[in-house]
């Protein structure tokens, strides 16, 4: 997964995500910010949260974004009637829950809810997918939801897909080139400094 800012200012950024869904399951992400002078490498969840201020691993993100939940682990079905039901995935300490309905008997079913918890946190996080076009996501909304049961009290965001290029781009875009001179920075640094402003780096670029 690549996210990366417009801005031409000190507030760029780029960050790139790679996860093996291997026996090692493999998580590497790294950040580098204005316009290459500091390069961050961490886990996925550290660097989108502070990307988009969402504890989110890359996989999650990306079933998100996709609408298309990454199925790992345990897996189990729970049927509510005939046109709704929920598929559970218990993968370590996370555990997804995917809600599912159809129309009918023999229609296809539609994911319209996906909710996870975050390791370590007494934080679940809700995944709303909006309306399709030729069967790729037009937008979604994700929000927070606290032990207490409020929803949306730590964040909301909502993605629109205003721009959907089919089939994939080339594999090269999905590469993250670092400057010789870029700086490693500890993650806790980029931590404390957004802590001070309550904004995550999204909110800073454009």
């Amino acid at each position: 997964m690549r996210l990366e800012s417009v801005d031409t200012g000190p507030s760029r950024f780029s960050f790139l995500a790679s996860y093996s869904y291997g026996s090692d399951r493999k998580d590497e992400a790294t950040l580098l910010l204005r316009t290459g002078r500091w390069v961050v490498h961490s886990r996925s969840r550290e660097l989108v949260e502070l990307v988009l201020g969402v504890p989110l691993s890359a996989p999650e993100l990306q079933s998100v974004l996709t609408g298309c939940p990454t199925v790992t682990g345990n897996l189990r079905f729970e049927r509510f009637d005939a046109a709704t039901m929920k598929m559970v995935t218990e993968s370590g300490d996370t555990v997804f829950e995917v809600f599912m309905r159809r129309h009918g008997v023999g229609s296809p079913w539609a994911v319209f809810a996906t909710v996870a918890n975050v390791p370590g946190r007494p934080t679940r996080w809700r995944a709303d997918p909006g309306e399709r076009s030729h069967g790729v996501l037009e937008s979604v909304r994700l929000t927070s939801v606290e032990w207490n049961g409020r929803s949306g009290g730590l964040f909301d965001l909502t993605f629109s897909l205003d721009h959907i290029q089919t089939p994939a781009p080339a594999a090269e875009l999905f590469t993250l080139s670092l400057p010789e001179s870029a700086d490693p920075l500890p993650v806790e640094a980029v931590r404390l400094n957004l802590e001070q402003s309550s904004l995550p780096l999204l909110a800073s670029a454009q």
